[in-house]
């Protein structure tokens, strides 16, 4: 879940970042956390099912966070 919760606060970051001073390079964050976000949460998903824990509340939250 580290991966995923990073990404997402990554966003976040980057995007206040911009939205606040404007400038093109606040946006990094954004950028990275999108590309690493699709493997994290196949990562995540995958984990929860071998556990048999939470798998449906996993797969929820990766979709989630894709969007």
């Amino acid at each position: 879940m580290i991966g995923v919760e990073r990404s997402i606060v990554d966003t976040e970051t980057g995007l206040r970042g911009y939205v606040l001073t404007g400038a093109p390079a606040r946006l990094d964050p954004l950028r990275a956390a999108d590309r690493a976000l699709p493997h994290e949460t196949t990562a995540l998903t995958r984990a929860a099912a071998s556990e048999h824990d939470h798998a449906a509340e996993t797969s929820r939250l990766a979709a989630d966070a894709r969007r």
